[in-house]
């Protein structure tokens, strides 16, 4: 029965995701359209889950995850992936993740959004996908720059770099507006990343004081 269970709550879960990717707008998901896509009882949602909020951000929150791990369907090797070829120039192989990670949310504005500002109302927790993606942004600074031993500096770096990617993918209308450059745009996007990249890096961490604690 629990694996019966776990089946449906599966469907459940791809279905919403699947709806998500489609409609690019979670205003435009309900949860009749949901136990359609699944090909459940509009009972069976209510049942396993409390709301149409709570199971959005469930199965955005699991398919996130999965993409940033690599482990999502038709998705590729994560950007730490043992994959890349070794002699690579880690500055380049960062630009090309940093824009790879901004094609997806180019793609995926629906999901991307819920993701974003799921973790900024829960304040942000150790294995939300911030988080994980913050994990693998300082993975990447640590590599670029080796001479930095201060853990905190790269993590406050890395913080610094996912804060502004997902500010220009929220606010993307006021910067094309105002800047003149628009986020969903290839080109436009690209020269957003390699600025938000380009800035981290000219930051001089020799000179960088932080703040001590009380």
């Amino acid at each position: 029965m629990e694996e019966k269970e776990q089946e449906v709550k599966d469907r459940i879960l791809q279905a919403t995701v699947e709806l998500l990717r489609r409609e690019r707008d979670v205003e435009s998901v309900s949860m009749r359209k949901i136990a359609a896509e699944a090909g459940v009882a509009v009972s069976m949602l209510n049942y396993h889950y409390r709301s149409k909020e709570q199971l959005v951000n469930l199965a955005v929150r699991g398919f996130i995850s999965s993409v940033i791990t690599g482990s999502a369907p038709g998705q590729s090797n994560p950007p730490d992936s043992s994959a890349e070829q070794s002699d690579a120039d880690p500055v380049e192989r960062m630009r090309r993740h940093l824009k790879s990670a901004a094609s997806f949310l180019a793609a995926h504005p629906g999901i991307s959004r819920v993701s974003i500002l799921q973790d900024l109302k829960n304040g942000g927790q150790e294995d939300d996908n911030s988080s994980q993606t913050t994990s693998l942004v300082t993975r990447q600074l640590r590599e670029i720059r080796p001479e930095v031993d201060d853990e905190i500096r790269l993590e406050l770096m890395a913080r610094i770099q996912v804060a502004a990617v997902q500010n220009l993918f929220l606010r993307a209308p006021l910067y094309k507006e105002q800047l003149g450059l628009d986020f969903f745009q290839a080109e436009d996007r690209d020269r957003l990343m390699d600025f938000v990249i380009d800035t981290i890096l000219a930051v001089s961490y020799t000179h960088l004081t932080l703040p001590t604690k009380r």
